[in-house]
């Protein structure tokens, strides 16, 4: 096994730290057992995870990471259905943390290894491209739901879409093409420019709650601003250029970071939209 370097130890250090502050349900009281408790449960299912795509040959490369980002934004919206309070048990019982988790992973392997199967046989030629597909699918379900009335919500903020969604997807894309004009490789590379996105909607949807609408948040230290969004540059860095023969730990990191933003990020704008 490949000995792990000072940066792979100062990295992993610090997601070990933030994924179990993030891994954290939002309710008080919580305390460092129950820190150590999901911490553990995290790194049970990561491993389990990693043994399922080395078993059925699924490489964690770019391609699959950004696949994966519709089912990240559906865990997101699941969970806001279950945050309106409208859901009944005892189904309300699957929206509960950490069992939400594995109902939204549940949802997305076996997608995996449906579309992963039948992909072939529909002539489509990369099964990651039906498997994001369906996950858009998932999402929009989801906000069908929402809009539906089913479980008496309403779009009572709706203009946060566009501060939040159009202002961080426009800003991205100037840095992404600035990049790549000027041939900055960093964040003309399309991972991560999304996981930058995911981010950036994290902190504006964070400050728009926290300023606009009053709501308080436990991850943001400094100005109201998430922590994560100090480190997201030097991180990527460290990882695009100490982690060059490490594909397979650079690419987990990376999907790491994605759903340490976007999870939030999807999150916090659905909520400050329907008002709850």
């Amino acid at each position: 096994m490949k000995k792990i370097n000072n940066y792979e130890k100062i990295l992993l250090l610090m997601l070990v730290v933030l994924v179990a502050i993030g891994a954290m349900p939002n309710v008080q009281p919580y305390n460092i057992i129950s820190q150590f408790i999901y911490l553990a449960l995290i790194l049970i299912v990561i491993l389990l995870v990693l043994n399922l795509f080395q078993r059925i040959n699924v490489k964690l490369d770019d391609y699959f990471i950004i696949a994966l980002v519709p089912y990240i934004i559906f865990g997101s919206f699941f969970r806001v259905l279950g945050d309106t309070g409208a859901i009944e048990p005892p189904i309300r019982y699957l929206f509960i943390t950490p069992i939400i988790y594995v109902v939204t992973l549940s949802i997305a392997m076996i997608l995996l290894l449906l579309t992963k199967g039948i992909a072939p046989k529909l002539n489509i030629h990369d099964w990651r491209v039906l498997f994001g597909g369906m996950g858009i699918v998932l999402c929009i379900s989801v906000l069908v739901l929402l809009l539906s009335g089913m479980y008496r919500v309403e779009w009572v903020h709706p203009e946060v879409f566009l501060w939040s969604l159009g202002l961080g997807t426009g800003l991205i894309l100037l840095i992404f093409g600035v990049s790549r004009f000027f041939g900055f490789s960093l964040m003309a590379n399309k991972l991560n420019a999304i996981i930058l996105w995911a981010h950036i909607l994290n902190t504006i949807s964070t400050l728009i709650g926290v300023n606009l609408f009053g709501y308080y948040s436990r991850g943001s230290p400094f100005m109201g601003i998430p922590l994560w969004t100090y480190l997201i540059l030097p991180i990527l860095w460290i990882l695009d250029t100490k982690f060059k023969n490490s594909d397979t730990l650079r690419n987990f990191l990376k999907f790491t970071i994605l759903y340490i933003g976007l999870t939030p990020a999807m999150r916090n704008i659905l909520r400050l939209v329907l008002g709850v």
